[in-house]
C-alpha cells in the first residue's frame, strides 16, 4: 500500500503541477494491482476522490466544467470497478467493510486504535517508540503552519488529500505512514514558497529558482529552509581571517 499510494500521488502531482503532462488513466491499472495485493486499495479510492471533488470545487463556473466533471467520474467508476479484477471478486470490499466496521478490532490491535491515544501509552511507557508519534505531530503542525503562510489555490486539491491522510491517520494508527506520503508533495512545495518569501541568505546571495517554486527539489528544499540560517553562520565562522598566511595560500591555490 505504500508503494501504490505513492504512485497515486505522484499522478495527482504531475496532474497539478504539469497539467500539459497530466494523465490519470494509469491509477486504473493501479487500482486493479493494489486490490489484488492488499485492502488497502479503499485508500487509494479516497484519495482520488477527494482530489477529483476538489479539483471540480474550485474549477465551478468554468467553460470546460462539465467535461471535466465526466471525465472525473468515469475516472473514479473505472477505479473502483477495477478493483473487481481479483480472485474473489466484490467479496474483497465485504472483507474491507468488515474490518472498518468491526469494533473489536479498534480494541485489540493497537494499529487500528487513534494515534494520540497511542502515544500516551507509549509515553507513559517510556518507550522510545513515542518519539516517532511525536515527530508525526510535529511534522502535521509544521504543514499547517506552512501552509497557513503560503497559502495557494492551484494545489488545493494536493492538501484536500493530505489534510484527509492526515485525519485517518489521527483516527487510525496505521495510516500514519500514508499521510506522511501524502503530504510530503504539497509540504515540499510550500517550504519552497515560503524560502522564495524569505530574504536570501547573507554570503551566499542565491536567487530562488523555478524549481524551487514548482516543489521539485524534494527534501532538499526542506533543507535548505529550515538550515540556511545555520549553514550561514557556519559559514561566517569558517571563514578565514585576512592574514598574511591565509593570503599565501589562497595565491598559492589560485597559481
Amino acid at each position: 500500500s505504500f508503494a501504490l499510494t505513492a504512485a497515486v500521488i505522484l499522478l495527482l502531482a504531475r496532474s497539478t503541477y504539469r497539467p500539459s503532462a497530466s494523465c490519470l488513466w494509469p491509477a486504473i491499472p493501479i487500482m486493479a494491482l493494489w486490490a489484488n495485493f492488499h485492502g488497502g486499495f479503499v485508500v487509494g479510492l479516497g484519495i482520488l476522490t477527494a482530489y477529483c471533488c476538489t479539483t471540480l470545487f474550485f474549477c465551478h463556473g468554468g467553460k470546460d466544467f462539465g467535461y471535466n466533471a465526466a471525465k472525473r467520474l468515469c475516472l473514479i467508476c473505472a477505479c473502483a470497478l477495477a478493483t473487481l479484477l481479483n480472485p474473489y471478486g466484490a467479496d474483497i470490499w465485504r472483507t474491507v467493510a468488515h474490518a472498518l466496521s468491526n469494533p473489536i478490532t479498534r480494541v485489540a490491535v493497537g494499529e487500528w486504535r487513534p494515534m494520540p491515544l497511542r502515544f500516551l501509552e507509549q509515553w507513559h511507557a517510556a518507550s522510545p517508540v513515542a518519539l516517532v508519534y511525536l515527530f508525526a505531530f510535529v511534522m502535521m503542525g509544521v504543514f499547517l503552519v506552512v501552509l497557513t503562510l503560503t497559502p495557494r489555490r492551484d494545489d488545493m486539491a494536493l492538501v484536500a488529500v493530505a489534510g484527509l491522510m492526515m485525519a485517518s491517520a489521527l483516527y487510525a494508527t496505521r495510516n500514519m505512514a500514508l499521510a506522511f506520503i501524502a503530504l510530503s508533495v504539497p509540504l515540499t512545495r510550500h517550504m519552497a514558497l515560503l524560502e522564495k518569501q524569505a530574504p536570501p541568505c547573507p554570503g551566499t546571495g542565491r536567487a530562488p529558482t523555478n524549481a524551487d517554486e514548482q516543489g521539485d527539489n524534494g527534501a532538499l528544499t526542506i533543507w535548505r529552509a529550515f538550515f540556511a540560517r545555520v549553514r550561514t553562520r557556519a559559514f561566517e565562522r569558517s571563514r578565514p581571517k585576512n592574514s598574511g598566511r591565509s593570503t599565501f595560500s589562497f595565491a598559492n591555490q589560485a597559481f
